[in-house]
């Protein structure tokens, strides 16, 4: 790749997101590092969304297809794309004003088939340290716990070309887990920038507050292509693909009971227990299933701090809103 400023595009799918779109569209065209172009694929709105979308005027190319999920949409964005690298984002979140600057330096002038920084609100808000994540050679660690996220991620467009390798048609809940598993394990070079770079969107129609998170497709998906000899089969990435199946389990385990609360706690107690004792589980997830069984076990240890350590960055926004040892009005997801 020259020397000369990387081409970004960025792709926005969006189904009735009138209520959401321009402050995402709006968030894209603040970058300190302009995109070269913010394609969003209208995946048949009928809200008025695309009269908002008008109000942007040449500044935003809008293609309209009939309603074929996100991750048509995503690739319809993906083929119309003429950019170096495909950045991504969801119609009800945003970007941080230096996320496609912070990915722009990342890719060390495209060296780097897969660019991401973390997320901020209300996952990492500011004050909390943003953590370490997996790159390079331990890229594959992402399979074990999923922690990369398609609205903080560009991807090579050259790298797609070459591999084939698109979100999955059809499939609505890890599709993004799927298509980076795809990617890493096809050999791409990943770079994490150890800054925030999204804000997530929390709301009541968000899929990222669904307990069903947890569903196997993916895993399914990966060890099919497995058997069929489309990706690697090596002893560590089998044992990846069971980890992830267990931490994936266990996220969806804990928004249930977040929602629930602890007064529905024996059949809970159990599950933990059977989690914490499973032999492929990541010491991480065993732990924080042992803390959620204290957690209902002694109602002394449901305070704030306990509480968000078990379930996640996202009780950050909630927790003023609910007492901690009640049960609270919405959840996001338990990651």
């Amino acid at each position: 790749m020259s020397a000369s400023p990387l081409k970004i595009s960025v792709v926005v799918p969006v189904h009735n997101g009138a209520h959401f779109i321009a402050g995402c569209v709006e968030s894209i065209l603040a970058q300190t590092f302009p995109a070269c172009e913010i394609l969003v694929v209208d995946d048949g709105s009928t809200d008025g969304t695309g009269a908002v979308l008008e109000a942007f005027g040449g500044r935003v190319r809008v293609i309209a297809q009939p309603q074929k999920g996100r991750s048509a949409a995503r690739n319809a964005g993906i083929e119309a794309a003429q950019g170096d690298y495909v950045a991504f984002l969801d119609a009800d979140d945003r970007f941080l004003p230096s996320h496609l600057e912070q990915l722009s330096v990342g890719s060390d002038n495209g060296r780097h088939d897969i660019v991401y920084d973390w997320v901020g609100t209300p996952y990492c808000p500011p004050g909390c340290r943003v953590p370490r994540k997996p790159e390079g050679r331990s890229a594959w660690k992402h399979i074990r716990k999923y922690q990369l996220w398609v609205v903080t991620s560009m991807v090579k467009r050259e790298f797609l070309a070459r591999t084939a390798i698109l979100f999955p048609a059809g499939m609505e809940i890890g599709e993004d887990a799927l298509f980076f598993w795809r990617l890493i394990l096809a050999g791409a070079s990943v770079r994490y920038v150890r800054a925030r770079g999204c804000d997530i969107g929390v709301h009541d129609a968000n899929t990222t507050r669904a307990p069903q998170r947890g569903a196997a497709e993916p895993y399914d998906r990966l060890e099919q292509e497995m058997r069929q000899g489309a990706c690697p089969a090596s002893a560590r990435i089998r044992g990846a693909i069971r980890c992830g199946r267990n931490h994936d389990a266990l996220m969806a385990l804990l928004a249930r009971l977040y929602l629930d609360g602890p007064a529905t706690g024996e059949p809970y107690l159990r599950a933990l227990l059977r989690h914490a004792a499973q032999p492929c589980v990541l010491p991480s997830d065993r732990a924080r299933a042992l803390l959620a069984a204290g957690w209902l076990l002694f109602p002394a240890a449901r305070t704030r701090r306990m509480t968000r350590l078990i379930f996640g960055y996202f009780l950050t926004a909630r927790l003023s809103a609910a007492p901690a040892t009640g049960k609270p009005a919405s959840s996001s997801e338990a990651e």
